[in-house]
């Protein structure tokens, strides 16, 4: 077994794959809670919807930005998975997207599932719905 990275830290933090999965747990912003925590503090109805109306503008072009960063990134991600398809043909790739609490060679991790993945399922997005701790299978 091989760990392949894409990039100079040996760390994929910030990475696309599973980004769908994570921000759909990390999801936090609540617009009707947020509002009543400002009109709490005293906020007038007018600052209200201007501030809110701005994190909502900002919060759209931090997505924008990311969704042109996550599609690069896969892209890379796929041209990795080409390049062992063509050099080890009939083989397999195994996916694991972890959230480290110590180092690589102490962590112990628990496969929660398994799920095998066509190779042109990579295409489609599925990549962006990886789920930590669920081992995805690719077979070239």
């Amino acid at each position: 077994m091989a760990l392949i990275t894409i990039n100079n830290e040996h760390c994929h933090c910030n990475s696309a794959i599973g980004r769908l999965s994570k921000s759909a747990a990390d999801s936090s912003f609540d617009l009707a809670r947020e509002k009543q925590k400002l009109k709490r503090k005293g906020w007038s109805d007018n600052k209200i919807e201007r501030s809110l109306s701005e994190k909502l503008a900002a919060h759209g072009r931090y997505e924008e930005k990311n969704s042109l960063a996550d599609a690069a990134e896969i892209e890379k991600w796929i041209e990795v998975f080409s390049a062992i398809a063509k050099e080890l043909p009939s083989q397999e790739i195994s996916l694991l997207m972890h959230v480290y609490s110590g180092d690589i060679e102490h962590e112990r991790i628990s496969i929660k599932a398994r799920h095998p993945l066509a190779a042109d399922v990579c295409r489609s997005g599925a990549l962006l719905s990886i789920v930590a701790d669920e081992l995805y299978s690719l077979r070239f």
